[in-house]
């Protein structure tokens, strides 16, 4: 039970609402994991997706002063319960739970286009996206965005689209990098 809500009711009505929510993890009947949100105070929320997969952006990120969990997942679509055998109109998305006062949204954007190379349109599973929480994140994502389009010299393909449900991969696809051994990267 959260906040004397089933699991199930949860799970199957919780959105990310705001970038002051920490998410919390609800099982539904089918025991598949979902993330939802509860209030907590100066942690705020990054879901992006980088054109590729998403195991070594999450090795990568926790690296970061200030970020205090990365979760890898799927996001972006409307079917329910993607996994990664059928990730359905899903992406493959890391979200980013951070310290504001340590690092900023627009910090983590600006070392999310160091990570990648947005420059080839690519099938949903590995589209390059943004997944913005509230208006001023839509206009923080918005202005780095601009700022990369215009240094450079081909496309930019990078979706910057409201959040909708995010569910968390499966247990092996977490921390994958770290556990074959991926921290040289």
């Amino acid at each position: 039970m959260i906040l004397g809500v089933s699991a199930t009711t949860v799970a199957s009505t919780i959105q990310l609402l705001s970038p002051h929510y920490l998410i919390a993890v609800t099982m539904d009947t089918f025991h598949r994991t979902m993330i939802g949100s509860i209030q907590l105070a100066n942690i705020c929320q990054f879901i992006f997706s980088l054109s590729c997969t998403f195991d070594r952006p999450q090795l990568q990120f926790k690296k970061i002063a200030g970020v205090e969990r990365c979760i890898v997942g799927y996001s972006g679509g409307a079917e329910l319960f993607p996994t990664y055998r059928s990730i359905k109109d899903h992406t493959e998305a890391v979200l980013i739970e951070f310290n504001p006062d340590v690092v900023s949204y627009e910090d983590l954007l600006i070392e999310w286009s160091r990570m990648h190379t947005p420059n080839y349109k690519r099938k949903t599973q590995y589209k390059s996206a943004i997944w913005y929480l509230d208006d001023e994140q839509r206009t923080t994502a918005e202005g780095v965005l601009k700022g990369i389009k215009a240094s450079s010299r081909e496309l930019v393909y990078t979706d910057v689209e409201p959040v909708t449900r995010f569910y968390r991969a499966e247990e092996y696809h977490q921390d994958f990098m770290s556990k074959q051994g991926g921290g040289r990267y």
